[in-house]
Parts: structure tokens; C-alpha cells; sequence
């Protein structure tokens, strides 16, 4: 019996932690120090995120019940175009940013982890922590989808813990007069506005989580749509109300100043030893946002593979019924973009890879909207999916826009360095087809 026939099925509460263990990761943990830099008008913005988020979820959502197969954005590219090289380009993007992304998580980590053990640790020292637990979610995730699920589970559990403690303590001692300071930057309000828009979507880079394992999600025209819609939605609840809170109970040049302001705001609100207790919880957070990513960083290539865009080697299960090799090698790059943006500024460090990350991920989303419009608007021509399509065109739009030339650039290069990887990877596959 085939490992598609015996293998468990995530279900509608394990797809909705992965979304929302994706989303509420270490942007719920470290943003909370930008936002405080930008005064409340951080928070307008994330408001504005969380609904264009929600747009763009419900366009995934709708999207996946008419095209439920596994392996993430690029499924949709061929369904609406049939075009294997927008396809493919898709799909390399799209693992481009996944584990470039995953960096910035790792560099997350590093911050709360400085906090846990009460010492600035070096930029080596972290390089060394950071790869040991690469090495070890590498490890969960290839011991099969169930257990790296169950592991998301009890991750997302664990760390709603301090997120809602922290901010009901934080509403206890609301003051409203630092609730007052709404634009801190010296700038337009335009202009803080947008410069807290990229970081903030950083915040929902996942929303399109569920789609990409949907070989193993029970009834995925379903569970997929609606954990898709829960997750952001509940996520958006965490940003805000949270964020919200934080910044009215503790000053924010406080929070400003710390690279890891939740337990900034512990300490300064209930004592040191609360703000350890969040540290850990802080910490396991990331853990939890780099195993869902790890989930998703090998059955990208795996679906690519599939459908014959990626060599057959990425799309070969192991014995566990997991995409093993894809797992793998992504740890491997992902360690050496550690490398790459070792510096001594995390904050400098972690924005730079957010915003790179987010960027990519909004071409993708132009994309995805193409892909929306043939198969929805053109073909069924509803008022609602007419609304979708536009509202969700101008907010990607206006994203890009506010990302500005640099990242836009940086990103445009990263989805074209697919060009020398498709001659390499197509060399690649043809080689180990005449191996076998």
C-alpha cells in the first residue's frame, strides 16, 4: 500500500496552526520594537495590512477549492495559464523566499535567545546556535508530515500563551497618554505610513500556508479555504490587539530601543522573571514559525517536481512519505543566507531580510491576481470576485510602491536568477535520467 493511501491527513485544527503558526511567528515578537519607533501610526498601518491580508487570503481560499493540489502558488499559474515558464518561474520564487525568509526567523531567534541567557552572545556564536537548529527541524520535519504537525500544534498552544497574558497584563495598566504619540518619525504621516506597511506584511507572509501540503490535508476543498481565513483572521486579532496594548502600557521609546519587546514589556511591567518566562516563550514561537516553514520548503520543489517543472530527484518520497531531499537542501541554503547577512545589528539584519522576503512575495502576488482574474472573473464575472480582484490589485500595487526601487530591484533579480538555475536544474534532470 502506497504512503498517499496510509499516511494520517492533517485536519481543519492542524491547517489552521500551521496558517496561524506561520503568520504569528516572529514578526508577533520582534515588530512590536518598529511599530514603537513609528508611534500609533504603525498600528493604522498593520490595520490596513490585516485587511488587504484578508483579501488576499480569501483570493488563496477561493483559489484552492478550484484548484486543490499540492505545491503552492504555481499550481494556480498552470491551471489559469497552462504556461510552464511562468509556472516554473513561480515556483522558484516562490522557494526563493521561503527560505530566505526562514532567516529572518532564525535572526528573530537569535534576539529572544540573547534574552533567555542573559549575555550578548557573538554574531559566530549565534551562526553556530542558528544552524544546530536548522539541523534539528530538518531532522522533525523529515521524520514524516504528521509528527512536524504535531509539533506546529503544541508550538501554537504553548506560545498563545505569553501572547495573551502579556498583553491582559499590559491592559491592566493602560495609561492613555502614551496612546497620545501617533506619528514619532519626524516625517509626513504618508510617508510613516508607508514605511511601516512592508515591515507589517511580513506579519502575513503565510496566509497561502494550507495550500502548499494539500496532498496531506483532509478534504483540502474545504479544510484549505477555511483554515486559509481562520488563520489570518485570528492572526490579525494577535497583531493588534497585542501591539495595541504593549504600546499604551509600556513607554515606547522603551520598547523602541529592545530587540526582543515582549519580554522588555514583562520585565517592565511585572519584574525580570516574567520577562525570562517570555523569552522562552518568544523563542519557542520562532521555533514554531521555522517548523511550518520547513514543512513547506520541501514540498514546493516536491510539487514542482510533479508537475515537471523541478527535476524528478526533488519530487522522490522517502520511506516516511515526506520530500526529504527538498528539506534538506533547503536547510543547507538557508544556512548559508545565515552566512551571508551575518552582521552585528540584528534589528538592521532581520528588516533587510523581512522586507526582501515581503517584496518577492508581492510579485508573486501579481501573479496570483492574474491567475484570479482568469478563473474567476472572466469565467464567472460575479460582483464579489470582481471586488476581490480589484481591491486586492490595488493594495499589491500600493505595497510595491511602498517597498520603494532598492527592494522592488533586489526582489525582480531573485525571481530572474531562475533563468541560470532552469539551464542548471534542466542539465540536472536529464543527467539523472539517463542514470536511470
Amino acid at each position: 500500500m502506497s504512503h498517499q493511501q496510509t499516511r494520517a491527513k492533517i485536519g481543519l485544527i492542524g491547517a489552521t496552526a500551521l496558517v496561524l503558526g506561520n503568520l504569528v511567528g516572529s514578526g508577533a515578537f520582534v515588530l512590536p520594537a518598529n511599530m514603537a519607533k513609528k508611534g500609533y501610526i504603525g498600528l493604522v498601518s498593520w490595520g490596513f495590512t490585516a485587511a488587504g491580508a484578508m483579501l488576499l487570503a480569501l483570493m488563496f481560499a477561493r483559489l484552492s477549492m478550484k484548484v486543490p493540489k499540492p505545491g503552492g502558488p504555481h499550481v494556480f499559474v498552470e491551471a489559469a495559464y497552462g504556461n510552464k515558464t511562468l509556472s516554473y518561474y513561480t515556483a522558484w520564487g516562490y522557494w526563493m523566499l521561503t527560505w530566505i525568509g526562514n532567516a529572518a526567523i532564525v535572526v528573530a531567534m537569535y534576539a529572544y535567545f540573547n534574552d533567555m541567557v542573559g549575555e550578548e552572545l557573538s554574531s559566530y556564536q549565534l551562526f553556530s546556535f542558528g544552524i544546530a537548529t536548522l539541523a534539528f527541524m530538518t531532522y522533525i520535519n523529515v521524520r514524516g508530515i504528521q509528527e512536524a504537525n504535531f509539533v506546529q500544534i503544541l508550538i501554537t498552544v504553548l506560545k498563545g500563551i505569553p501572547m495573551v497574558a502579556v498583553p491582559l497584563i499590559a491592559f491592566k495598566n493602560f495609561r492613555p497618554e502614551i496612546s497620545l504619540q501617533f506619528n514619532l518619525t519626524g516625517s509626513s504621516n504618508l510617508l510613516a505610513f508607508q514605511g511601516a506597511a512592508v515591515l507589517t506584511l511580513w506579519s502575513f507572509v503565510g496566509i497561502e500556508s494550507a495550500t502548499v501540503p494539500a496532498d496531506d490535508v483532509d478534504q483540502p476543498t474545504k479544510t484549505i479555504p477555511r483554515a486559509t481565513l481562520l488563520g489570518t483572521f485570528l492572526a490579525g486579532l494577535v497583531y493588534i490587539g497585542g501591539n495595541f496594548l504593549l504600546m499604551g502600557a509600556v513607554p515606547l521609546d522603551v520598547l523602541a530601543a529592545s530587540d526582543a519587546p515582549y519580554a522588555t514589556a514583562a520585565t517592565f511591567l511585572m519584574g525580570p522573571s516574567l520577562g525570562k518566562l517570555v523569552s522562552i516563550a518568544a523563542f519557542i514561537c520562532c521555533i514554531g514559525t521555522l517548523n511550518g516553514w520547513m514543512l513547506l520548503v520541501g514540498q514546493i520543489p516536491k510539487g514542482a517536481a510533479d508537475d515537471g517543472l523541478f527535476p524528478k530527484y526533488f519530487g522522490v518520497l522517502s520511506n516516511r512519505g515526506v520530500p526529504a531531499r527538498g528539506i534538506i537542501l533547503s536547510a543547507v541554503l538557508m544556512g548559508l543566507i545565515l552566512l551571508i547577512t551575518l552582521r552585528p545589528d540584528l534589528s538592521d539584519q532581520f528588516d533587510f531580510i523581512a522586507e526582501l522576503a515581503v517584496t518577492s512575495l508581492l510579485l508573486i502576488f501579481v501573479i496570483i491576481l492574474g491567475c484570479y482574474y482568469e478563473l474567476y472573473v472572466k469565467v464567472m464575472g460575479r460582483l464579489s470576485d470582481y471586488v476581490i480582484f480589484i481591491l486586492g490589485g490595488l493594495y499589491t500595487v500600493w505595497s510595491l510602491y511602498a517597498a520603494g526601487v532598492n527592494m522592488l530591484l533586489y526582489s525582480t533579480v531573485i525571481i530572474f536568477s531562475g533563468y541560470p538555475a532552469q539551464i542548471l536544474l534542466e542539465k540536472w534532470g536529464n543527467r539523472n535520467n539517463k542514470d536511470e
